[in-house]
């Protein structure tokens, strides 16, 4: 007999859509996982949305309770997640044009709290590089096209009555 129950909390893994264009929505899943050997209890799992992603009101779903307007900390709890079991949760975010910060389209996931050992990871001490499989990250890339013309005229100094010609490229 163990004298301390012990979970391996596998990745929280983040997808999300790849190439959207400003103003699309998007659905973001994050999957829970219990790679064991016990039950995880009392799991809580936060997601900092990036400026450049704002949360869809009312979009949040999975996990036994969610916190819907913690926008830009999005926090679900899950009450006992099965070793072998996996849990998702979703939202929608509409994504923002470029303000030129860095990181406004990487989105960062981590398990902040869970009731038991996890041997590989510690709850709550993301330190920006992912390196847990209790935390995780994705970005977005917008669309972006840089579009742009030029007109001329054929005869900038026209009399009355000229026709003159213009060319747009």
């Amino acid at each position: 007999m163990r004298s301390q129950d012990q979970v391996g909390i596998g990745r929280a893994r983040l997808a999300a859509g790849a190439r959207p264009d400003v103003g699309d929505t998007v659905t973001v899943t994050i999957t829970v996982s219990n790679d064991g050997p016990d039950t995880a209890t009392g799991v809580a799992v936060t997601d900092s949305l990036p400026v450049g992603l704002s949360l869809v009101s009312g979009s949040m779903t999975g996990g036994d309770s969610r916190n819907q307007t913690g926008d830009p900390e999005l926090v679900w709890t899950i009450d006992s997640l099965v070793s072998g079991g996996s849990v998702d949760l979703t939202y929608q975010v509409v994504v923002e044009a470029p303000t030129g910060v860095g990181g406004e389209y990487t989105n960062v996931v981590e398990v902040t709290a869970r009731g038991q050992y996890d041997p590989d990871s510690v709850p709550d001490n993301d330190d920006g590089d992912q390196s847990e499989d209790d935390e995780d990250n994705a970005s977005v890339t917008p669309q972006q096209a840089d579009v742009s013309l030029v007109k001329s005229v054929d005869d900038a100094s026209p009399n009355v009555g000229d026709s003159v010609t213009f060319t747009v490229t």
